[in-house]
């Protein structure tokens, strides 16, 4: 398996976290990082922090741009 496909597996892991909200980005990079990284470890693999880091706000930017056009739908869901 190479590194996109461990990172790959390991954001969609990272995403059945709980802990995440959605509400503040830093903190959910935050949680996300760690939950990757205690994933790659149980699974071997070879990650580095600043791989994980820099994968997980290019997915969350890729979050952000998908659902810009839903601000409406997002305020009356709230």
């Amino acid at each position: 398996m190479n590194k996109e496909e461990m990172l790959k597996k390991s954001f969609a892991h990272t995403l059945t976290n709980a802990a995440l909200n959605f509400a503040d980005r830093e903190v959910d990079a935050l949680v996300m990082r760690q939950d990757m990284i205690e994933f790659a470890e149980r699974n071997n693999f070879d990650l580095t922090k600043e791989e994980i880091e820099k994968y997980i706000h290019q997915q969350i930017d890729k979050m952000a741009e998908s659902v810009k056009d839903f601000k409406y739908q997002t305020r009356m869901m709230k």
